[in-house]
C-alpha cells in the first residue's frame, strides 16, 4: 500500500513529503485503533464506522424512512436492517433537531405503523436509540399502502416546512402486494425525493419506477441482507448531496469509489467471462457474487455463488453455471478498511441446442408420427413427452428413445385431440431446453348424405356416402317413439341396406355410425314414415313424349316383377317387355310414339304364380312437357364446413342440377338423381356466403332454377382445459379456457339419476361451482360455447363429489382485537385436518390448514374494525366436509405507545416515559426480572411517565406499556433495562467523536445519557497546558471547540452530569489540520463550446500542478458530478446533460493529495429545437407529400410512419438536411397514419413532432348521388348509423365544388326528397355538416320511383356536368314495393355508373339487377347496420376509381368502369 502511495505522490521532493506525511497518517491510525479497542465496550463495529463519516453544511431536512416489516425479512434480518438505518442515519446525529434536520420512521406490512413522528425527538441520540429499539412487525408487503401513509401524513400535514429538502427511503425484500404508482407519484409531486433499497427479492423494475429520476441515483439493489451495509457509504453521499451537505470522511480525501462498466463476453452453456473497469484507490480486491434468477427475474438467494480476485486484475471466469439461466452478478471493490461501491449487470450462457424442425410428419385418427433432425453436439438419447392439452389430469406419457432417433410414431391416441409433444435431447451433464410442437389426430367422420327411400309398407331403402377408413358400420332404427331398437353390423364397403319388417304408416328414426375398431364415429340420423298398408298400387307418370314412368309399392315374398306394354290399338302379340328384381320399384319405358295410347301391365311373380295387375292406359303427350321449377328450396343445416339444403321435386324430373358459387368467384355443379330431394355441399368456408341454385333436369331438358343465398356458419370453438379443480360432498368446482367468440357459456350436468340439469353463463366467466350434487355420486358434466342462440359442441369431463366426512360443530368467536380473532370448535374424530378460510366483504380471503389435534386457533394481521366471515371444514385425507361459518368483526385501533424510555434509573425506582397515543383509557405497565414474578399497574389515559419502585439494585428488567381503550388493548411497547448497583452511578457518554476539524476548530459530538440535566466538555493539548473545559445543557450534543492552534494534538474528555452527580468521563485524542498555504488557482475558465447534450470548457494550465478536478451539476440543484484528469488537460468535454438547462462549473488544481480552491462558471447547453410547420403538402389515394421548415445546425432528419392503430414503427427514412418535403407512397386507402420526423444533430437527436393524416381520394372529379333508403324499417338508431356512413365515405372526398366532386344525398320511403342539391355545397366542410343533419324520413321502399326522381330532377337538371362521370350509389335495407327495370333501363341509357349497398333484409337479386353491368362485384352487403362500417373504405375506394376517370357526354352510354369490392356479398 505504501509503495503505490509513493508511486502516485509524484517525483522529487513531493514524493518524500507524501511518504513523511502517509507514515504520519499510519502511526496516527494504529494510535487511533487502540484508542477504539479500549471503547469497544462502548462502541458497535457499525458506529465505528459510521463516526468516519459526517455530512457538513446541513441547514434543515426532513427525513422519512418507510421500513419493510413483513413476515419474508424475519427478526434476524430485520436487525440487519435496523443496523442499516443507524448507518444512514449517523451523518446527520449532530444535526438533528426541531428546527434542523427531522427524522421519522414508519414500519409497514398489512398496514403502516409510525415509529416516531419529526416531532418525537429533538436530538440525534434519541433517534438513535428509537432505530434500535424498533419492534419486527410481521405480515404481508403493503407497500403501497406505505407510501400513500407517508405521503398523506407526514408530506401532506400543515406541519410540513415547504422550504426544506424532503426526502423518503423506502427499504423492501419483496414485490408489493398493492398498487405502488399513484401514491409514489403523490411523493414525488410534493417534491419529496423518494429512495428506493431493494434486498433479496425485491422487484428492481418496481423500484426503478417509483423512484425519483434518473433511477440510477435513486435505486439501489442488494441480492442479501449480509451485504446491505456496503451501501452505506453510496446513499449516505446521496441523501447528504441532496440535503445541500458535503459528505465528509476525515483522514481520505474520497470515499472509495467502486468498480465499472461490468461487461460480459465468451458466454458458454456452463461458464461465462465478465470484465470490469477497476475501482479508484488502494484496492485490496474484488468479490465476485452470482447467481441465478428465476422466471420472475428474482435472484435464487440459496444458489448465491463468491469468488476472490486479486488486486490488479479487472476479468473473471464463472464455469460451472446452468445453461440457459439469466445470472445477476455483482462485483465489489475491497478496501483495507471498508467495502467499495459495487457495479451489477445480467448475463445469460447458452441454450443447449434443441432439436430441429420438430414437427408431426403423418396424422391418422388414433396415431401421431413426430420426426426431428438432431442437434450438432452428440447426446445421450430423448426423453419424449405429450399429454393432450388443457387436459391437466390426464398423466404426461414419457417415452426414452435412442440418440440415433430421429422419428417416432405414437400409438393408441385419441381421436379429434390436440397433443402437446415435447423432446428433451439428453446430454452427459445436463438436458437441453426442449421444443414443443401440438398435433392433432383425425377427427372421426360422420356418414354423409344419408337417404331413407320408402319401398312398401314394411320396408325401406337405406343409402349414404362411404367414409374413408371406417372398419364398418352399426346400423340402428327404431320407432321414434318406442325403445324397440333394432341394430346390424355391416361391412366398410357397404352403402346400401334394406331394412324389413317394419310396421306400415309408422315413424322411424334410422341411425348409422362408422365404426373405427372399437371405436364409433359421431351418429348421423334420419327421420322417415312407412307407407300404409295395401295391395299394389301402379302409378303412371308421363315424362316426355317418348317416355312414361312406372312406379308401384313393393310386395312381400315377391321373387321379382315383370311389366308389359303395347300400343292401345296393337294386340298382344306386339307386347313389350322387361323383368325387373324384387328390388325394384320403378322403371321408365321410354322410346315411345309421342301423342299414342299404351296399354301397361304389371306382373308380381311368386314361386309357381304370378298376379297381373290389371291394365293401365296411358297416352304420351304430342310435344315436351315444360318441367317447372323446384318449390320450397331451404337451408335446413349449416355448420362451419357444410351447408344442407332440401327442396320438393318436380314431377317428370329424372335428376336434379344443384349449382354453388363462393368467395371464390367459381362455380361448382352436381347432379343427383329425381328421387333425392336433400344435398350436403362440402368444403365450405367458415362465415363464407354462397350462392345456390336447383333445377330439375329430364334427359337434355334442364327446368327453371330457384336459388337462395346462404351464409355458412362460423365454427364455435370447442371449450378446452375443461377439468375439475375441487370437488365436495355436494359442490364440484370446474373450470374451462374462454372461447374468444363466446357470447355466453352453457353448463349441462347429470348424475346417476340421469336427471339432467343446466345453466347459461356469461361469456366473461370462466369457472364455475355446479352445487346442490348428491354425496359420492359421479357426475357427467359438459361446457359448450354459444354465440347468438348456437351452441357448440360440448366438452365433457367426469367427476365424483365427495362422500361426507361429519363436520365441525360448535364454532365459536372466543375473542377479538383489533387485528386479531380467536376461535374455537369442536372437531369429529375421523378428521385428519382442518381448514379455516376468513374473507372479508370485499371479495380479498386467507385461508390456513391446521393440524388434527387443533381446535383452537387464533387469525391475526386483520384489518381494525372490518366485518370478517370465517369458515372451518373438517378434512378426511382429500375430502372436505361440510363448512360452517360464523361471522364477526375487528376492534377498532387502539394505538402503539412509542418511544417507550427510561429517563432515570437508580438502586431500587426505574422512571419510564412514552409517547401516548389519542384516546385511550387507561396504559397498564407491566415489569419483571428474569428470576421474578411478573408485576403490573394501570395508569389513567392521560398520564405518560411512571415511578416502578420496589425493585431489586443491579437487577435487569422487561418493562411493557400497552394501552387500552375500555376492555380492548393496543400493541404494547417493550424495553429492557437495569437498575444501578449504588446510589448515585451515573452512565458515561458515548459515541464521541470528532464530527469536523480545521486548524482552529474542532466540532465535537457524543450520545447522551437517559436522565443527564448537562454536559461538561474539557479539552487541554496533549503535550501540557492548562485544561479549559464549558458546561452545556442536557438537551445538547455536539460543541465547538474554538480558537485552537493548527497541527496540534489535543485530549477533549465529555462528562454527563445529573445535578451533582457526575457519569465516567470519556475522552478522545485529536488532531488539529496544519495551517495550509494557498494552493494555485485555475486561470480563465470558460465555456468554449456547447450542444444540446454537452458543455465544451477551457483553462489555463497552472504551474506545477498533478492535476484538475472537474465539478458540474443543474443550476436549479441536484447530484453534483465530478471527473480527475491530467496535468497535461486544459480542455475537457462534459457530456450527456439535459438540452436548454444551466449548469455550475466548477474546476480546482491538484498538487498532489491537496486540492485548490475552485473556480466556478455557469454554462448552458442548447435548447433542443423541433421540427416547426410540419404538415401535408399534397395526398392521394395511397401517398402523401410532407414538408416541414428546415431547422438550422440540423445534419438531417428521421422521418418515420405507421397505422395509428399499431404500436410499432412501420417504416423510416433518413432524409438530407438541405431538403423540406419528402413524398411516401405505397401507403393503404383510407387508412389513418401517423407521422413523425425529429432532427438529428450530429450524434444527437432532437425531439419529435407528429401529425396523423390518411390518404383520401384528392383527384376525383364527378357527380355523385347518394340514394339513401329512409323507410320505416330501418328505424332512428339505424338511419344514425347510416349517416355515420355517408359522412365517413365522403371524408374520403377532400374537394369539393364545381371544379372538383360535387355530392347531392336523395333520401326517399314513399316519396323520394332531395336533401342535399347536387353542387349547392361548395366546401368539404359544409358538406359534411349537413350530411350529419340529415332528417330521417319514414314511409315504405318505393326504389325504382327514387331511381326515376334522380334522373330527372338530380342528373339531368342543371347541375351536372358533361365530361365528367355520374354516379349513383343506392342504399337500401329491403325489397323494392315498385318495379325497378324501367328505372334502370334509363339510367344506363344517361350513362349513369350505378351500384348498391344492402343491408340486412335487402333482396341480393334485385340489387343485382339495378348495378352496372349486373355484375355482384358492384354490390356490397353487411348483414347489419352495425357492421356497414367495415365497408366504408371500400366504397369509397372504388367511388374514387369511378371518379377519377374521364366519362362521355350527357345522354350516351357511359364506359364500363371496372370496380371490385374487396368484400362481396359479406
Amino acid at each position: 500500500m505504501g509503495d503505490k502511495l509513493e508511486k502516485d505522490a509524484g517525483s522529487g521532493r513531493g514524493r518524500k513529503k507524501h511518504r513523511r506525511k502517509y507514515y504520519q497518517m499510519v502511526t496516527m491510525k494504529m494510535w487511533l485503533m487502540l484508542v477504539v479497542a479500549a471503547q469497544a465496550v462502548l462502541i458497535t463495529p457499525l458506529e465505528a464506522q459510521s463516526q468516519k463519516v459526517i455530512c457538513r453544511n446541513v441547514f434543515a431536512a426532513d427525513i422519512v424512512y418507510l421500513v419493510d416489516g413483513s413476515s419474508s425479512i424475519g427478526r434476524v434480518n430485520f436487525e440487519e436492517v435496523k443496523d442499516f438505518i443507524d448507518a444512514t442515519i449517523h451523518p446527520f446525529v449532530n444535526v438533528i433537531s426541531q428546527s434542523a434536520v427531522r427524522v421519522g420512521l414508519v414500519q409497514y406490512s398489512d398496514d403502516p405503523r409510525v415509529e416516531f413522528s419529526f416531532e418525537d425527538h429533538s436530538n440525534g441520540s434519541q433517534v438513535i436509540t428509537a432505530i434500535r429499539n424498533l419492534r419486527y412487525k410481521g405480515g404481508n408487503t403493503r407497500t403501497g399502502a406505505g407510501l400513500k401513509y407517508v405521503a398523506d401524513n407526514f408530506f401532506g400535514s400543515a406541519r410540513l416546512r415547504r422550504s426544506v429538502p424532503k426526502i423518503a427511503i423506502l427499504i423492501t425484500d419483496g414485490k408489493s402486494q398493492d398498487n405502488v404508482e399513484r401514491p409514489a407519484l403523490k411523493l414525488r409531486s410534493q417534491d419529496v425525493k423518494l429512495f428506493a433499497v431493494g434486498i433479496k427479492n425485491a422487484d428492481k423494475k418496481e423500484l426503478d419506477d417509483i423512484t425519483s429520476t434518473p433511477a440510477k441515483e435513486y435505486s439501489f439493489f442488494v441480492n442479501d441482507f449480509k451485504i446491505l451495509r456496503t451501501l452505506t457509504p453510496l446513499i449516505s453521499r446521496r441523501v447528504c448531496s441532496i440535503t445541500g451537505g458535503a459528505l465528509d470522511v476525515p483522514g481520505a480525501t474520497e470515499v472509495p469509489g467502486g468498480p465499472s462498466r461490468l461487461i460480459f463476453s465468451d458466454e458458454g452453456f456452463e461458464s461465462m467471462r465478465i470484465r470490469w473497469t477497476v475501482a479508484v484507490g488502494p484496492v485490496m480486491g474484488y468479490k465476485v457474487q452470482y447467481t441465478p434468477l428465476n422466471a420472475l427475474g428474482l435472484p435464487i438467494a440459496a444458489e448465491l455463488r463468491e469468488i476472490t480476485v486479486r488486486t490488479g486484475e479487472n476479468s473473471a471466469f464463472l464455469q460451472g453455471l446452468k445453461p440457459a439461466t439469466e445470472y445477476l452478478v455483482t462485483v465489489i471493490a475491497q478496501y483495507a478498511n471498508s467495502i467499495g461501491e459495487s457495479t451489477s449487470g445480467k448475463g445469460k450462457t447458452k441454450t443447449l441446442p434443441g432439436v430441429l424442425n420438430f414437427r408431426v410428419a403423418k396424422a391418422e385418427h388414433f396415431r401421431l408420427k413426430l420426426i426431428w433432425k438432431p442437434p450438432a453436439l452428440s447426446l445421450q438419447g430423448y426423453r419424449l413427452s405429450y399429454q393432450p392439452r388443457g387436459d391437466a389430469d390426464t398423466q404426461l406419457e414419457e417415452k426414452t428413445l435412442s440418440a440415433d432417433a430421429t422419428s417416432f410414431t405414437l400409438e393408441e391416441l385419441l381421436p379429434d385431440t390436440v397433443y402437446v409433444f415435447t423432446i428433451h435431447p439428453i446430454y452427459p451433464r445436463n438436458t437441453a431446453a426442449p421444443t414443443s410442437i401440438s398435433g392433432k389426430t383425425l377427427p372421426l367422420e360422420s356418414v354423409q348424405q344419408l337417404t331413407v327411400q320408402s319401398v312398401t309398407p314394411q320396408s325401406v331403402r337405406v343409402m349414404w356416402r362411404g367414409v374413408s377408413d371406417a372398419t364398418g358400420y352399426r346400423l340402428k332404427w327404431g320407432p321414434s317413439t318406442g325403445s324397440d331398437v333394432l341394430a346390424v353390423t355391416l361391412e366398410p364397403s357397404a352403402k346400401l341396406y334394406h331394412i324389413q319388417g317394419l310396421l306400415p304408416n309408422t315413424d322411424y328414426t334410422v341411425t348409422i355410425t362408422a365404426l373405427y375398431g372399437r371405436m364409433e364415429g359421431p351418429p348421423a340420423n334420419a327421420r322417415m314414415k312407412t307407407d300404409v298398408a295395401g295391395g299394389l298400387v301402379l302409378r303412371i307418370l308421363v315424362i316426355s313424349p317418348t317416355a312414361i314412368r312406372v312406379t308401384w309399392n313393393l310386395q312381400p315374398d315377391a321373387n321379382s316383377y315383370r311389366i308389359e306394354w303395347r300400343k292401345s290399338a296393337a294386340d298382344l302379340k306386339q307386347s313389350h317387355k322387361a323383368v325387373l328384381s324384387a328390388t325394384t320399384n320403378n322403371y321408365d319405358i321410354i322410346n315411345l310414339s309421342p301423342g299414342t295410347e299404351y296399354a301397361i301391365t304389371l306382373y308380381t311373380l311368386y314361386n309357381g304364380r304370378e298376379v297381373a295387375t290389371p291394365a293401365t292406359m296411358s297416352k304420351t303427350v304430342e310435344k315436351e312437357i315444360a318441367l317447372g321449377s323446384v318449390t320450397n328450396l331451404r337451408t335446413v343445416e349449416t355448420t362451419g364446413s357444410r351447408i344442407r339444403i332440401s327442396w320438393t321435386g318436380v314431377a317428370g324430373a329424372t335428376a336434379y342440377k344443384i349449382v354453388w358459387r363462393g368467395q371464390t368467384g367459381y362455380e361448382l355443379t352436381r347432379i343427383v338423381s329425381h328421387d333425392i330431394t336433400s344435398f350436403d355441399i362440402d368444403r365450405v368456408h367458415q362465415g363464407g356466403t354462397y350462392y345456390i341454385k336447383v333445377s330439375p333436369v329430364s334427359g337434355n331438358r334442364e327446368g327453371n332454377s330457384v336459388s337462395i343465398v346462404v351464409r355458412a356458419d362460423t365454427t364455435i370453438e370447442h371449450v378446452s382445459e375443461l377439468r375439475a379443480v375441487e370437488t365436495r360432498s355436494n359442490l364440484i368446482r370446474i373450470t374451462w379456457r374462454r372461447v374468444p367468440q363466446a357470447t355466453a357459456y352453457k353448463v349441462t350436468w347429470k348424475g346417476a339419476d340421469g336427471i339432467e340439469e343446466s345453466r347459461v353463463l356469461s361469456s366473461a366467466v370462466s369457472t364455475f361451482d355446479v352445487e346442490g350434487l348428491q354425496p359420492n355420486t359421479v357426475y357427467a358434466i359438459g361446457v359448450s360455447a354459444m354465440i347468438g342462440n348456437r351452441q357448440g359442441t360440448p366438452a365433457t369431463v367426469m367427476a365424483r363429489t365427495e362422500s361426507l366426512v361429519g363436520g365441525v360443530t360448535n364454532l365459536q368467536v372466543v375473542e377479538t382485537q383489533s387485528s386479531q380473532i380467536r376461535i374455537t370448535w369442536s372437531g369429529f374424530p375421523r378428521a385428519t385436518a382442518y381448514r379455516v378460510t376468513w374473507r372479508r366483504a370485499d371479495g380479498v380471503k386467507d385461508s390456513r390448514l391446521l393440524s388434527r389435534d387443533t381446535t383452537l386457533f387464533n387469525i391475526e394481521g386483520l384489518q381494525p374494525n372490518t366485518m370478517y366471515a370465517i369458515e372451518v371444514s373438517g378434512l378426511v385425507g382429500s375430502r372436505e366436509g361440510n363448512v360452517v361459518t360464523v361471522t364477526t368483526k375487528t376492534n377498532p385501533i387502539v394505538g402503539d405507545v412509542t418511544n417507550l424510555r427510561v429517563t432515570e434509573s437508580r438502586r431500587n425506582t426505574l422512571r419510564i416515559a412514552w409517547t401516548g397515543v389519542g384516546r385511550v383509557s387507561a396504559y397498564r405497565i407491566t415489569w419483571k426480572s428474569a428470576d421474578g414474578v411478573e408485576e403490573s399497574s394501570i395508569v389513567s389515559g392521560d398520564i405518560k411517565s411512571f415511578n416502578i419502585q420496589k425493585l431489586k439494585p443491579n437487577t435487569a428488567y422487561a418493562v411493557r406499556v400497552t394501552p387500552q381503550m375500555g376492555n380492548r388493548e393496543g400493541i404494547p411497547a417493550t424495553i429492557m433495562t437495569k437498575t444501578a448497583s449504588k446510589e448515585g452511578h451515573v452512565a458515561g457518554v458515548s459515541d464521541v467523536r470528532v464530527l469536523e476539524a480545521r486548524s482552529d476548530v474542532l466540532r465535537v459530538s457524543w450520545v447522551g445519557v437517559r436522565g443527564a440535566t448537562s454536559y461538561r466538555i474539557s479539552w487541554k493539548r496533549s503535550d501540557g497546558g492548562p485544561e479549559i473545559s464549558r458546561v452545556v445543557p442536557e438537551d445538547v450534543s455536539t460543541f465547538d471547540i474554538m480558537e485552537l492552534q493548527g497541527g496540534v494534538n489535543y485530549l477533549v474528555k465529555v462528562v454527563a452530569l445529573i445535578k451533582d452527580r457526575e457519569g465516567q468521563p470519556i475522552t478522545i485524542t485529536a488532531t488539529t489540520p496544519a495551517v495550509e498555504r494557498l494552493q494555485g488557482t485555475t486561470g480563465n475558465l470558460r465555456i468554449i463550446g456547447s450542444t444540446t447534450k454537452r458543455i465544451q470548457i477551457a483553462w489555463n494550465a497552472v504551474p506545477g500542478s498533478s492535476g484538475y478536478r472537474i465539478y458540474w451539476r443543474l443550476a436549479e440543484g441536484g447530484p453534483e458530478t465530478n471527473r480527475l484528469v491530467t496535468a497535461t488537460i486544459t480542455t475537457f468535454d462534459i457530456l450527456n446533460l439535459q438540452p436548454g438547462m444551466s449548469y455550475i462549473i466548477r474546476v480546482s488544481t491538484l498538487f498532489g493529495d491537496r486540492e485548490g480552491t475552485p473556480v466556478t462558471i455557469t454554462g448552458a447547453t442548447a435548447q433542443a429545437e423541433k421540427v416547426q410547420g410540419f404538415r401535408v403538402i399534397d395526398v392521394d389515394t395511397g401517398r402523401m407529400t410532407l414538408g416541414w421548415y428546415r431547422v438550422p445546425g440540423a445534419t438531417s432528419y428521421i422521418l418515420s410512419w405507421r397505422l395509428t392503430t399499431a404500436q410499432k414503427e412501420q417504416q423510416s427514412v433518413t432524409v438530407a438536411e438541405t431538403t423540406g418535403s419528402y413524398q411516401i407512397t405505397d401507403l393503404q386507402f383510407g387508412s389513418e397514419y401517423t407521422f413523425t420526423i425529429r432532427p438529428v444533430f450530429g450524434t444527437e437527436f432532437g425531439p419529435e413532432t407528429s401529425i396523423t393524416e390518411k390518404p383520401v381520394c384528392s383527384r376525383a372529379r364527378a357527380d355523385i348521388v347518394f340514394l339513401v333508403d329512409g323507410s320505416w324499417s330501418i328505424g332512428q338508431n339505424n338511419f344514425q348509423k347510416v349517416k355515420q356512413f355517408l359522412y365517413n365515405v365522403v371524408s374520403h372526398l377532400p374537394r369539393i365544388g364545381t371544379d372538383a366532386t360535387q355530392v347531392s344525398v336523395v333520401q326517399y320511403s314513399d316519396k323520394p326528397k332531395i336533401e342535399i342539391p347536387l353542387g349547392k355545397l361548395g366546401t368539404h366542410q359544409e358538406l359534411l355538416q349537413a350530411i350529419r343533419e340529415l332528417p330521417y324520413q319514414g314511409g315504405g321502399t318505393k326504389t325504382g320511383q327514387a331511381i326515376n326522381f334522380v334522373l330527372d330532377y338530380v342528373f339531368l337538371a342543371a347541375g351536372r356536368r358533361p365530361q365528367v362521370p355520374a354516379l349513383l350509389v343506392l342504399l337500401t335495407d329491403g325489397l323494392s314495393e315498385d318495379r325497378v327495370t324501367e328505372a334502370v333501363r334509363k339510367a344506363e341509357a344517361a350513362g349513369i355508373h350505378l351500384f348498391a349497398v344492402g343491408v340486412g333484409e335487402a333482396d341480393i337479386k334485385e340489387l343485382q339487377s339495378i348495378v352496372t353491368n349486373r355484375d355482384p362485384k358492384n354490390i356490397v352487403y353487411a348483414e347489419n347496420f352495425d357492421s356497414l362500417a367495415q365497408f366504408e373504405g371500400a366504397l369509397a375506394g372504388v367511388i374514387c376509381i369511378a371518379a377519377s376517370k374521364p366519362d362521355g357526354e350527357k345522354g350516351e352510354p357511359g364506359r364500363n368502369v371496372s370496380v371490385t369490392f374487396t368484400s362481396e356479398l359479406k
